[in-house]
C-alpha cells in the first residue's frame, strides 16, 4: 500500500502573472508621450497604458525591438513630467478598426527620484 505524501502542494502558492515576468499592474493612462530617437528627433505620441515598469503607446510608425530611445512622459494636465530611458520590448501590428498597433517600452535604469515621478504621475492618472 502507497501512502499518501500530505506535503505535496495542491494549489500554487502565489498567483500567476503574464508569464511569470510582470512586475505591476498595467494602468490604462492617455499621457503625452514624447520619443527622442537616436537622431534626435522627437516624435509625439499617446500611450495606451502604463506600470512602473513600461508604456505602450498607440503608432502606425514602429520601430524594431530592442530599439533604446529617450522618453519623456507628461500628464495631460501637464502637472507631471518624467524623463527617463526605454527599449522597445514589444511591437504590435494591428489591422485598422482592430484595436491599437503600437510599441511596448520597457523602461530602463531609473533611478530613486525618477521612480518616485513615476509613480506620481501614474498615480495622478
Amino acid at each position: 500500500m502507497i501512502k499518501a505524501n500530505r506535503s505535496i502542494r495542491r494549489r500554487p502558492v502565489v498567483r500567476p502573472m503574464f508569464a511569470g515576468l510582470r512586475h505591476y499592474d498595467r494602468k490604462p493612462a492617455r499621457l503625452h508621450v514624447t520619443v527622442i530617437d537616436e537622431d534626435g528627433w522627437e516624435l509625439p505620441f499617446d500611450s495606451i497604458n502604463i506600470s512602473e515598469s513600461g508604456v505602450f503607446v498607440e503608432s502606425q510608425f514602429l520601430y524594431d525591438i530592442g530599439t533604446t530611445h529617450e522618453l519623456i512622459l507628461r500628464s495631460s494636465d501637464g502637472t507631471h513630467k518624467v524623463h527617463l530611458k526605454g527599449r522597445i520590448v514589444r511591437v504590435e501590428s494591428v489591422p485598422a478598426g482592430m484595436g491599437a498597433s503600437g510599441m511596448a517600452y520597457q523602461f530602463m535604469h531609473t533611478d530613486r527620484e525618477t521612480f518616485h515621478g513615476l509613480t506620481e504621475l501614474i498615480a495622478a492618472v
